[in-house]
């Protein structure tokens, strides 16, 4: 299974956690795209090394929904995940407020880091049990923001199978990568589609205007992770001109950056 969406949660929040995502399953089928997949670790396959496991769907996701409670800013698998998104991936984080955290520790110093957080959805830790009226607002408010920033997914998808098919429409093609170029929100997701179309213009199925359209979307995007990509681009455009400026320009802007 893959996963556009991470959900990372400590266990003691797990009833809500699971009740979360079918929730947003639901509305992400009803408003984005059916193909949209939210993933948390209970879906780990019987016999598979967890750890890798949850790297790889971190590595895959476009976006990660940390829940935050007093549970989840002390745990160290929580912490690892979002600091892994945050810091070393770069990737669109979404944080859930939950439970009322403790303004001392880990979640006072996401408030230092501004980091934007929901409303809390339970904040009187003593009722912390049951379902307020309006939690089911707050809730509903949560899957729009969501879905506002999903909304690029079901686009970028479609513009990486055409930007890797043997057969695409050189025009098409162009028009996709401008369009990964774009990404105002899933960045990351677009590079990595990106990249993708880069190896298959490298694998000698491309064609020198595709060639310049990927690398002018690479520097719109703005990742260091494409200098390689683009370096070896580069030295299979011969001389068509108008991708080599374009690559150049990419290569000087990140290399700089």
């Amino acid at each position: 299974m893959t996963a556009d969406v991470f959900i990372s949660y400590d266990h003691d929040d797990k009833e809500f956690a699971i009740e979360f995502r079918r929730n947003l399953e639901t509305f992400l089928q009803a408003h984005l795209d059916s193909s949209i997949q939210v993933w948390m670790d209970d879906r780990i396959p019987n016999g598979a090394y967890w750890r890798d496991e949850i790297d790889r769907k971190l590595d895959a996701a476009s976006l990660v929904i940390v829940i935050v409670s007093p549970a989840s800013m002390q745990s160290a698998y929580v912490t690892y995940e979002w600091t892994y998104t945050w810091f070393k991936l770069r990737k669109e984080t979404y944080w859930l407020y939950f439970r009322r955290c403790d303004e001392t520790g880990i979640f006072g110093r996401l408030r230092d880091f501004q980091f934007p957080l929901t409303a809390c959805l339970r904040p009187d830790e003593a009722r912390s049990s049951e379902k307020y009226e309006d939690e089911g607002k707050k809730l509903e408010v949560i899957f729009e923001e969501i879905n506002g920033r999903l909304q690029e997914l079901p686009r970028f998808k479609d513009a990486l199978q055409k930007l890797t098919n043997p057969n695409g429409i050189r025009e098409d093609q162009v028009q996709a990568a401008q369009q990964l170029g774009q990404a105002e929100y899933l960045k990351l997701t677009a590079c990595n589609f990106l990249l993708e179309a880069a190896e298959h213009q490298l694998s000698g199925r491309g064609n020198g205007v595709v060639s310049q359209a990927v690398a002018d979307a690479l520097f719109k995007v703005g990742d260091k992770r494409a200098l390689p990509a683009l370096w070896r681009l580069y030295r299979i455009v011969g001389s068509y001109e108008p991708a080599v400026n374009s690559i150049v320009a990419a290569l000087n802007k990140l290399s700089c950056d």
